[in-house]
Parts: C-alpha cells; sequence; structure tokens
C-alpha cells in the first residue's frame, strides 16, 4: 500500500488541497483515513492510500463523471442532500 499526501491527492483529483481535507473530515472521500490527533484538538492527521484513490476514481466519485457510476449511486451528486453542502464551482465549500 503507497501512502500519498493531501497534496498529492488533490493533484490527481484536480481539485484543492483543502477540498481534500473537508471531505475526508466529513466521511465523504474514503481514499484513506482521517482522524483527530488528540482528544479536543482542532487538528486532522491525514493516511490517503494511493490504491484506494484510483479506486474511488475508477468507480465514480462525486468529483467529476456521473456518468460513471453504477447502481444506486448513479447520477447522483453525494453532496446534494440536506445534510451536506454541494460543492462550489471551484470545486470548496
Amino acid at each position: 500500500m503507497a501512502r500519498i499526501t493531501t497534496h498529492e491527492a488533490a493533484e490527481r483529483l484536480g481539485i484543492p488541497e483543502q477540498t481534500i481535507r473537508i471531505l475526508m473530515q466529513r466521511g465523504l472521500l474514503p481514499i484513506g483515513i482521517c482522524t483527530k490527533l488528540s482528544e479536543g484538538s482542532e487538528r486532522y492527521t491525514y493516511i490517503i492510500i494511493s490504491e484506494q484513490l484510483e479506486k474511488w476514481q475508477q468507480n465514480g466519485s462525486l468529483i467529476g463523471n456521473t456518468e460513471e457510476r453504477t447502481g444506486e449511486d448513479a447520477g447522483k451528486d453525494i453532496c446534494s442532500s440536506s445534510n451536506h453542502m454541494p460543492l462550489g464551482s471551484d470545486g470548496c465549500y
């Protein structure tokens, strides 16, 4: 398993690095692990697995081509529910 940085993940997905962080914190981008550094901390650490990122891209993601999704998620915007804010045109919340 090859680990990559949030910067590398952002480059591969073509979105800002902060968007990677926000999506992982909210559980919307399952490409690795995001956890708070300590109890009560506002800081997070990110472990991103290259293979998980590639799988997420191949299966269709909330970022990019919705026509590639299949099953229940086909054509849906994962962020469009009332629980989440949609991505802006710049890829940020």
